[in-house]
């Protein structure tokens, strides 16, 4: 009879507990991120972001409804991304699953018809019915919007009707960058002042159009000459510095580094060698020698050192070969040139996610060094098959008449951007 009250009372306890923890379960959304890039947690700069968004927000996703897997795995990883940032703020974010076919209410007008006038471009499906089979649009995307503005985030930047599970890989990388960027862009009063360095023969004009032109989209740049400004304004959140020639001084760099102890952020692009394709271009040999660009110093406070060396890779691109043909009339083929490498993305920073190959012309490697209290991440390394050239070191074309030794290419992923 005991027996018999004991496991009663066992039984009643183990349902109760049941019912409490399928309840927590109901209140409270989590989960356990074990990927070895965190593609699953929050980054502190998005906590931090959405925490602090003073209007409240709404997030209308078009993606409801009778979809091929790819796009319902699209939907489901949306939903709980969604529900992962509504958690950290849940007064101030609202986010809801509308199909493009309904009617905006009280207006006669679809969502669909909404979003094509937005500049959305849907996708063809051919979807299974009862009846049997139907054409049916689908829009992969979500409309940001609080009581000032609106942005629309692209889910899935393919257009193929098939998602494939790269293609998922990327959306579900990326997702967070985008809702994150678009939260941002509704924040924005003003576009943040960003400088591009001159006066140590950076390239300008038209070599930089296009540069200039995809930062004007979510920023103000501006010329800055280092020769005539002792001090960069706080007024700027970037320094730009984009291929110097001409060796920098010990004013020019100093008024750097107080920039970035106040907080600035700043980008080198250097090249640290003399070795460009225009000089193969009349001749078949050159010799790749150093700059001097008289940094060494202030990067290695920085925590990096610029080699004085050239990286080879047999994981390379092309470039344009004469292989017959005579001088009036040549005949070109596209070869494989190991002086071009293609670096690869470990995807473990916002910087490079989803970037995949990166193609390099004359390229560095990169040492990481010293510098208390510095973390330093390989943005970009060579493939498991390179090697380096210490400089000077005469560069042909006639090197390409014969397959390269593959022994000779023994290194491992030799950064090249960190």
């Amino acid at each position: 009879m005991n027996k018999m009250k004991n496991s009663a009372f066992f039984l009643a306890v183990a349902i109760v507990v049941l019912i409490i923890v399928n309840w927590l379960a109901s209140q409270v959304h989590f989960r356990f991120d074990l990927t070895e890039d965190k593609r699953y947690s929050l980054n502190k700069a998005t906590v931090n972001l959405v925490k602090n968004l003073e209007d409240p927000v709404q997030i209308d996703v078009f993606l409801k409804g009778e979809f091929p897997a790819g796009f319902r795995k699209l939907a489901t990883t949306t939903q709980e991304f969604l529900q992962t940032i509504k958690e950290e703020n849940s007064s101030r974010i609202s986010y809801r699953f509308i199909s493009p076919e309904d009617e905006i209410p009280g207006t006669g007008i679809t969502y669909a018809d909404t979003l094509v006038s937005l500049g959305v471009s849907p996708i063809n499906l051919t979807v299974q019915v009862k009846s049997g089979q139907e054409n049916k649009l689908v829009y992969p995307v979500a409309i940001i919007s609080n009581s000032n503005s609106s942005t629309i985030v692209n889910l899935y930047s393919g257009g193929r009707r098939v998602i494939s599970h790269s293609e998922m890989n990327n959306a579900e990388a990326m997702m967070e960058y985008n809702f994150t960027k678009a939260f941002d862009d509704l924040n924005k009063t003003t576009k943040p002042l960003i400088a591009y360095s001159m006066g140590n023969g950076e390239p300008t004009q038209a070599n930089t159009y296009s540069m200039i032109e995809v930062l004007r989209e979510n920023y103000t740049p501006f010329l800055l000459n280092l020769n005539n400004n002792k001090v960069i304004p706080d007024t700027f959140k970037a320094l730009i510095v984009v291929k110097p020639s001409v060796p920098f001084n010990d004013a020019q760099k100093l008024a750097i580094d107080q920039f970035v102890m106040r907080g600035g952020k700043l980008l080198w692009f250097i090249d640290g060698l003399y070795a460009e394709q225009d000089s193969l271009r009349y001749k078949t040999e050159t010799i790749a020698f150093d700059r001097g660009l008289n940094l060494d110093d202030l990067l290695f406070r920085y925590g990096v050192r610029i080699n004085p060396d050239l990286i080879m890779d047999l994981q390379s691109d092309f470039m344009p070969f004469a292989v017959g043909g005579d001088a009036t009339n040549p005949q070109y083929e596209f070869l494989h040139w190991n002086y071009y490498p293609l670096f690869e993305s470990k995807e473990n920073h916002l910087i490079n996610k989803n970037l995949g190959l990166v193609s390099g012309r004359f390229v560095n490697s990169i040492d990481t060094v010293g510098g208390e209290g510095l973390r330093k991440t390989v943005l970009l390394s060579s493939s498991s098959n390179s090697r380096v050239l210490k400089t000077p070191v005469l560069i042909s074309l006639n090197e390409n008449r014969n397959t390269p030794e593959d022994a000779a290419f023994r290194e491992n992923t030799i950064p090249a951007a960190v």
